[in-house]
């Protein structure tokens, strides 16, 4: 969420280690993926094919450019503040504040009580619903510039999509208002959908519209994956969570990502 990368002093989403919980560094997306004519960072565990080896932090990571999902360099308290007194002690302080993502020295480190990164919630709404189902659904729809879709399997013929979503907004009529929030045009609307527009797609409409969709042997792995990603979300949203289904999310959003 911007406003906890405010309070903790971190440079947020567009920075080029912007995770709060661990310092996994960017890749600029590959030409022509710029927006505005300026290039933009994006995280995958695996650089891309084609990758220009920027920038030279994730090039030159001791364990190379690929990250293990399952042991993701995690950021800790002692380490976060070694990194702000770095900072701090820097002749070129813009480089290492770059490096670290890292914009000051936040007045929470006063506090004893608080630890970093500990102590700040993850922003679930905004990374899962506002940020990861969005993105996935422009990626496959090709209206995600900084990612070419051109000639992919999973690549959605947008007239297909906008019927599709059409069908889906329509549907609301037919059903009651007391089983949840309507479903808004995902192609008209798309600019305007909040959190919980995004979060209803995924849990009663994400499953059954792909498989409208991904009906090859070649394309069912992208299915798949929707229906990976619509389980796990269903869990974290239970009342009681048990230790055992904590494990089976971690596992299988690791799997989601590789």
């Amino acid at each position: 969420m911007p406003t906890v990368a405010k309070i903790m002093c971190m440079k947020g989403h567009c920075g080029l280690a912007p995770c709060r919980t661990c310092c996994i560094y960017g890749c600029l997306c590959p030409p022509p993926a710029t927006r505005d004519g300026v290039a933009s960072y994006y995280y995958p565990v695996r650089p891309p094919l084609g990758w220009d080896q920027r920038p030279v932090l994730r090039r030159d990571c001791l364990d190379g450019p690929e990250y293990n999902p399952a042991h993701l360099p995690l950021r800790n308290h002692t380490a976060h503040l070694a990194q702000v007194k770095a900072i701090e002690a820097a002749r070129n302080k813009k480089d290492a504040m770059r490096a670290f993502s890292i914009n000051s020295r936040s007045i929470f480190l006063n506090q004893s009580s608080v630890n970093f990164p500990q102590s700040f919630p993850l922003g679930f709404a905004h990374q899962i619903c506002l940020n990861t189902i969005p993105n996935l659904v422009r990626h496959a729809i090709g209206k995600f510039p900084t990612v070419p879709n051109i000639g992919e399997p999973y690549a959605v013929d947008l007239k297909v999509w906008e019927n599709l979503t059409r069908q889906l907004a329509a549907s609301t009529s037919t059903i009651p208002a007391s089983f949840g929030r309507l479903f808004r045009n995902l192609s008209s609307e798309m600019g305007s959908l909040v959190a919980e527009d995004w979060l209803n797609f995924l849990l009663y409409a994400a499953r059954p519209l792909f498989a409208t969709i991904y009906t090859t042997p070649r394309t069912r792995p992208y299915l798949d994956l929707w229906n990976l990603l619509a389980e796990t979300v269903e869990d974290c949203l239970l009342f009681s969570i048990h230790r055992v289904t904590v494990e089976s999310i971690a596992t299988r959003f690791e799997q989601f990502v590789t």
